[in-house]
């Protein structure tokens, strides 16, 4: 947004070596699965707050953010006059896609019953902010990433709606 706001040099070389460490940690973070010839993320804190760091693979949001923030990384190393990192671009091409079931994206790859467990579809719905918050991207569709709002308004009561502070596992 920065950059933006003002097309300049001066902000490139002032952000440029932050965007870089990000994108670093980025690439780091992810685990390659050679079995399926993709990236994965694991181990995060996802946003939605009723999955457990070391249980969780593939959340939406994580993985659309990742996929953003490299090609956003890689964006800056152009302007920069750079050539593309290769490494970030194999993981760009190689990011799982979202998680889905039955036409609905999924909590996480790693919660399959996401729209059976009152504990997942009663929290925060962060596949819609993978779908809109950040750009689209070849990892999902939005108009599947929208059912989930169909999903939760057909069968989630304001009174069970999870409330902040109150962790039902």
């Amino acid at each position: 947004l920065l950059y933006r706001a003002n097309p300049s040099q001066e902000i490139i070389d002032e952000y440029f070596d932050l965007i870089q460490a990000t994108a670093e940690f980025m690439a780091d973070f992810v685990t390659y699965d050679e079995a399926n010839d993709r990236y994965i993320i694991k181990g995060c804190i996802a946003a939605q707050e009723t999955l457990k760091a070391d249980k969780t693979v593939n959340p939406p949001y994580e993985l659309s953010y990742w996929h953003f923030g490299l090609s956003t990384a890689q964006l800056w190393r152009e302007r920069k006059g750079l050539e593309r990192d290769p490494e970030w671009d194999e993981i760009i091409a190689k990011l799982s896609h979202l998680a889905s079931r039955d036409g609905l994206y999924l909590a996480a790859e790693s919660e399959p019953d996401t729209y059976s467990d009152i504990r997942m579809y009663s929290d925060h719905m962060a596949v819609l902010a993978a779908v809109g918050v950040l750009p689209q991207t070849p990892q999902s569709d939005q108009l599947t990433g929208l059912e989930p709002v169909h999903f939760r308004m057909s069968h989630v009561s304001h009174q069970n709606i999870h409330q902040p502070g109150h962790d039902q596992r």
